[in-house]
C-alpha cells in the first residue's frame, strides 16, 4: 500500500485505492489513538486488547448477585438485585461471570483467585465507577422472532406482556458487550416505543448523533431515564474507557453461523449386518453349486 508519510508504516493523509475493476474503493485513513487503556494492562497482555479475528461470543447469563468481569479489571454489575441479564462479549479479552463480592475482590486485587486479572499491580486502588448505563433501547421485535413476525404468530410488540431492552457497552479500543434483558410490563403501562412515540424517539436519536460516545453524562442532559429500564453500573480504572450506544444486535447476526469443531457429518451406517448377510448368501450359493 502506498505511503504518503516518509515514516514507514504510517499514513499522513487519506489514500483512495480502487479494487474490483472500479466497483469498490478502499480509503486508507490516518490512524487514530486507541486511548491509554493499555497503560493499565501488563505488557505481556497488551496484545490481547486488539481484536484480530471475528468474535463469536457465547451467551452468558448474569444472574442476581453476579457481575461480569472482562480481563479481571473491568466489571459490569446490574443494579437490580432480581433481574437476569444476557451478555455477549464482543471483545478479545476474556469474560468471566462470578459473584459480585468475588468480582470486587478480583478487580481490586485484594482476593486470590484462579480468574486472571491482566491489569498492572496497583490498578485495583484506582478502580472507580464509570457511570450507570440503562438498557433503554427496545429490541422486542428483533428478539422475539416468530412471535412478532407477520409470517408466523404476528403479535404486535406493544401487545406483549413484556419488553426486551438492550444496549451496547463500549470498551475503548477493544470492542463492546451486548446486554439484553426481558422486563415485564406493569398493568396499564403504555409502551414507550409504541407506534405513536416511535417517530419522536428516532428524531431524538438523530439529534443526539455522536454524543453517545462520550458516555452517559452528556445523555442525561436531554434524555429522561425510565425507572423501568434495567440499569448496569460499570467499574473501570480511573472510571474511564467506557460508553454506551444503541445495540447493533450483533449476536443475532452471528448465532446462526456454524463454528469450528461443531460440524459433524452423518454417522456411518454399520456394515455388520450387511457383511453377515453377504456371507450367508455366499454359503447358500456354494451349497447349491455342489
Amino acid at each position: 500500500m502506498p505511503l504518503v508519510s516518509s515514516l514507514p508504516g504510517t499514513t499522513a493523509s487519506p489514500i483512495r485505492l480502487s479494487f474490483g475493476n472500479g466497483k469498490g474503493e478502499l480509503i486508507d485513513l490516518p490512524g487514530l489513538s486507541r486511548g491509554d487503556l493499555e497503560l493499565h494492562v501488563q505488557p505481556s497482555h497488551r496484545s490481547s486488547l486488539v481484536m484480530r479475528t471475528r468474535i463469536q461470543p457465547d451467551q452468558q447469563t448474569i444472574r442476581p448477585g453476579q457481575s461480569l468481569l472482562l480481563g479481571g479489571f473491568i466489571r459490569i454489575t446490574p443494579t437490580d438485585p432480581e433481574l437476569i441479564i444476557l451478555s455477549y462479549a464482543f471483545t478479545p479479552i476474556a469474560p468471566h461471570i462470578t459473584a459480585t463480592e468475588k468480582a470486587i475482590g478480583i478487580q481490586t486485587q485484594t482476593r486470590d483467585s484462579s480468574v486472571l486479572n491482566i491489569s498492572l499491580p496497583g490498578t485495583g486502588e484506582n478502580v472507580k465507577s464509570a457511570g450507570t448505563f440503562p438498557l433503554r433501547w427496545d429490541v422486542t421485535r428483533q428478539r422475539t422472532g416468530p412471535v412478532t413476525s407477520p409470517k408466523a404468530v404476528g403479535i404486535r410488540p406493544e401487545n406483549l406482556p413484556y419488553r426486551v431492552l438492550a444496549t451496547d457497552i463500549l470498551i475503548e479500543g477493544c470492542g463492546w458487550v451486548e446486554l439484553v434483558a426481558q422486563v415485564r410490563k406493569k398493568p396499564g403501562e403504555i409502551p414507550r416505543f409504541a407506534a405513536e412515540g416511535r417517530e419522536r424517539e428516532q428524531e431524538r436519536e438523530r439529534e443526539r448523533g455522536s454524543q453517545e460516545w462520550f458516555g452517559m453524562e452528556e445523555e442525561s442532559v436531554d434524555v429522561d431515564v425510565d425507572p423501568n429500564w434495567p440499569v448496569v453500573e460499570v467499574f473501570t480504572p480511573q472510571g474511564r474507557f467506557v460508553a454506551a450506544r444503541r445495540p447493533m444486535n450483533a449476536w443475532l447476526n452471528v448465532q446462526g453461523k456454524p463454528t469450528k469443531g461443531k460440524l459433524h457429518g452423518r454417522p456411518r451406517k454399520s456394515m455388520k449386518g450387511v457383511k453377515k448377510a453377504e456371507k450367508k448368501r455366499r454359503g447358500v450359493g456354494g451349497a447349491a453349486a455342489l
